[in-house]
């Protein structure tokens, strides 16, 4: 049941990651700085994102990954340093804010 309900929680998270760019389609650059404040204080509060504190709990994201390594080594079979990881959540957060610009 565990390993059914991280299944959910990885899809889920990769989906809101995805929305989470997406919507820089439709807000303007503002809107979309306030989203990433908001998500970045989230993970100052919680230590982590929300999502991968309970998908931890369910024993989906292993100790010492996060979870774009974790989406890494399943959807590309590539194993990422942390740093890696890292600047995959700069580019993220980089198209995000591009596409709110293009928006205007």
């Amino acid at each position: 049941m565990k390993k059914h309900i991280s299944r959910i929680i990885f899809w889920a998270h990769l989906l809101a990651i995805l929305a989470a760019v997406a919507v820089g389609l439709f807000v303007g650059p503002l809107w979309m700085l306030g989203f990433i404040i908001l998500h970045r204080a989230h993970v100052l509060l919680f230590g982590e994102c929300a999502l991968s504190k309970v998908q931890r709990r369910f024993g989906g994201l292993p100790e010492g990954v996060n979870f774009l390594q974790l989406a890494a080594r399943k959807l590309l079979q590539k194993n990422w340093s942390l740093r890696q990881a890292q600047l995959a959540d700069y580019g993220l957060v980089t198209a995000a804010f591009a596409l709110s610009l293009i928006r205007g």
